[in-house]
């Protein structure tokens, strides 16, 4: 050290250290010994016995580099550590000033890592999951950036918190870390909430702030989930303004644009199927009801109850070819053959070696919570309308405006079954529309069959008949209220804490009471085990 000041006339080590640390030009081997090349080389790359990190972090924990309380101004001169604001060259005490150095350093990289989640750029290559960052609610035929895409229901469908934590980990290290130490307690176990759902929602707030168009990591969805919930329209402002959902605007068009996009699908896929003299898809249909309250009142305003209809295309998996023919339907039914059948008849025909394998398949796959492999339901929910469809015109008027959303056409109605499902009472009001419209054909109108619903197919829906039947065994086994009776359902309610449903013909009941039932039959099937 003295060598370094008296010799070689440095005012300290810092100005030698200073020196030594100078930039290197490219192609200046001339200016500079190889010696002090290749010692900074190494010191530099961490190939030295001292790393610059140990250097650092001596000065940063050295007593000298912290104003002490017994110095002049301490307050002051500690109130400049971490500033997002000051020079870190215009800070005296070397703790300070690399403390206000690598905060700003840290802002300056978050704020890049923030500009690439909003303008994704990078390709993952298959290392993250692949999320949309730009959702355009509807398209208006302009230019659009390459990294937005009109919103399609597989947004909806495919959006998963655990996707987002792998795409925000592997994009944005630093961010994520950040967050998490606001988030999660350290040295301790307890979680108030998820934290890692916390995070996501905030960096999706964060980026809907730089950007209005980059909601697709959380706010797209939760807009269309306010819409849902049905959320009070201050809940939705506030939560617009906080950055976590999209305007209802939006949400409103996007859920257009969802629903025009899922019914050109369904049309474009019946039509296939019409071409391949297939029906690939069959309809479930039931009343629906609202009840709107007014809250203030005024000349004209009264509270009212709003009715319509619903109804929802399902498709149908692995169809045999011409089973939808109509004209082979009603040949079969113009032979009635039913009549000679038998129970004893019912029972041959039974393949039971392949009922036996069958149920042990669904016993294995039943263990493991799922069925076949990648098997989904397709669902296409229809445009509500506003029949009564208890009534025969309203039913008539219903089928007909479904069928015709879907692309089955008028011509269509002589030649295909169209199979429609619902609860009893919307089977008994088809039936009587076929029959009050029968009169009515027209042998000379190509598409009489189709407007007297000759080619409709009623029958009731599983669950309608799953609640019945539930419903049925409740009533049959429930017994009374107070009951000492150990094997009554009442008995297990009230000492499983479940509550006894008031009303046996009501559907709404349904998954409560299948719980509770659920409940008692795996109690005493252990009881017995014991």
């Amino acid at each position: 050290m003295d060598y370094l000041v008296n010799h070689l006339k440095f005012h300290s080590v810092a100005e030698f250290f200073h020196e030594y640390l100078q930039q290197i030009p490219r192609g200046s081997s001339t200016e500079f010994d190889d010696a002090h090349r290749a010692s900074l080389l190494a010191f530099l790359q961490g190939r030295a016995k001292v790393k610059p990190v140990d250097i650092v972090q001596r000065i940063f924990d050295h007593r000298y580099s912290f104003p002490s309380s017994r110095s002049k101004n301490t307050n002051e001169e500690r109130s400049k550590s971490y500033s997002p604001s000051l020079s870190p060259q215009d800070i005296s005490y070397a703790r300070c000033s690399l403390s206000t150095w690598a905060t700003q350093l840290v802002g300056d990289r978050a704020y890049r890592d923030m500009y690439n989640l909003t303008h994704p750029s990078i390709d993952s290559g298959g290392e993250t999951p692949n999320i949309s960052v730009r959702l355009l609610a509807s398209s208006n035929g302009r230019t659009r950036a390459k990294s937005a895409q009109i919103v399609t229901k597989n947004d909806l469908l495919s959006f998963s918190i655990a996707d987002q934590v792998i795409f925000f980990k592997h994009r944005a290290p630093l961010l994520w870390y950040l967050t998490e130490c606001m988030a999660v307690l350290r040295n301790t176990e307890r979680k108030h909430r998820p934290p890692h759902i916390v995070q996501v929602a905030a960096l999706s707030s964060f980026s809907m702030a730089r950007n209005q168009y980059a909601n697709g990591y959380w706010a797209m969805q939760n807009g269309i989930w306010h819409i849902a919930c049905q959320s009070h329209v201050d809940v939705r402002r506030i939560d617009c303004h906080k950055g976590g959902s999209v305007h209802n605007t939006t949400a409103r068009k996007a859920l257009e644009t969802i629903a025009n996009d899922s019914l050109n699908q369904l049309r474009q896929d019946i039509q296939n199927g019409l071409n391949a003299s297939e029906m690939r898809y069959r309809w479930v249909l039931d009343n629906i009801q609202q009840y709107l309250k007014v809250w203030e009142g005024g000349v004209g305003r009264d509270s009212r109850l709003v009715t319509g209809c619903a109804a929802t295309a399902i498709r149908l998996e692995d169809v045999a070819p011409g089973a939808f023919d109509l004209d082979d339907h009603i040949q079969r039914i113009l032979k009635n053959k039913s009549a000679e059948l038998t129970t004893h008849m019912l029972w041959s025909s039974i393949d039971w070696a392949h009922i036996s394998g069958v149920s042990s398949l669904l016993r294995n796959t039943y263990s493991k919570h799922r069925m076949r492999e990648g098997r989904k339901s397709t669902v296409v929910p229809l445009g509500t309308n506003s029949e009564r469809e208890i009534e025969t015109e309203g039913m008539k008027r219903a089928i007909h405006d479904f069928l015709e959303q879907s692309g089955l056409h008028p011509e269509c109605g002589s030649e295909f079954i169209a199979w429609v499902a619902g609860d009893g009472g919307s089977v008994l009001a088809m039936d009587r529309a076929k029959r009050y419209l029968a009169q009515h054909y027209d042998p000379d109108d190509p598409e009489s069959d189709f407007n007297i619903l000759h080619n409709v197919l009623p029958t009731i829906g599983i669950w309608h008949m799953q609640a019945t039947s539930q419903n049925t065994i409740a009533e049959n086994h429930y017994g009374p209220i107070a009951t000492n009776d150990p094997s009554s359902l009442s008995r297990s309610a009230s000492c499983a804490n479940f509550k006894r449903p008031a009303n046996f013909k009501d559907c709404g009941n349904y998954y409560p009471l299948h719980r509770s039932m659920s409940t008692f039959w795996n109690a005493q099937i252990l009881d017995c085990w014991q």
